[in-house]
């Protein structure tokens, strides 16, 4: 008798560990996943050496994630966003995001490097950067995200379509995007 309570003992508080582990500690994964693209030199972090896991993205670093992940030759091109200029910290980065399909701009013929990326703008864009593009259905974001869904990505994170993501959070994201197979 005591064995088997010992055994459901041990089930119960490794099930409660999967359970915490998966809807508990963002900040933990965020941390585990900031450190991992830190060693694989996507991630660089600040002069302080802080990664800055909490604090917002910006669509110009988003672009630069991307081309760092892809390990794309950066493009030299000119760029049609009026509000990009070349002289832009980003300017070659964003130019090959652009190129490549991976980023669009806004009607108004902008760009907004300096403004902040939303969850459904960050995943819209790894759908596209790992090739799934053609799989999406329906109505910009709903599609994008349905396919992130399903290529696992999101399976630590899901947010409001418009919440503003962190450092951390794309962290999250970008590593699961990785273990995704390119199209």
């Amino acid at each position: 008798m005591a064995k088997k309570v010992l055994a459901l003992t041990v089930c119960l508080i490794l099930m409660l560990g999967l359970v915490s582990a998966s809807s508990g500690n963002t900040v933990n994964l965020q941390v585990e996943a900031g450190e991992f693209l830190r060693e694989l030199n996507i991630y660089r972090g600040y002069p302080d050496g802080t990664l800055g896991l909490e604090r917002p993205i910006s669509r110009a670093e988003f672009a630069t994630l991307m081309v760092r992940i892809t390990g794309a030759n950066v493009s030299s091109g000119t760029l049609t966003f009026q509000d990009v200029q070349s002289s832009h910290w980003a300017y070659s980065d964003i130019a090959t995001a652009s190129t490549n399909g991976w980023v669009n701009g806004y009607t108004d013929g902008t760009f907004k490097p300096s403004g902040n990326i939303t969850y459904a703008e960050t995943l819209t864009m790894l759908v596209r950067v790992l090739g799934y593009e053609g799989e999406v259905t329906g109505e910009w974001p709903q599609g994008h995200i349905a396919v992130a869904d399903n290529l696992g990505i999101t399976k630590y994170l899901t947010l409001d379509r418009n919440h503003v993501v962190s450092r951390g959070e794309v962290a999250v994201l970008l590593r699961e995007a990785l273990f995704v197979e390119v199209k």
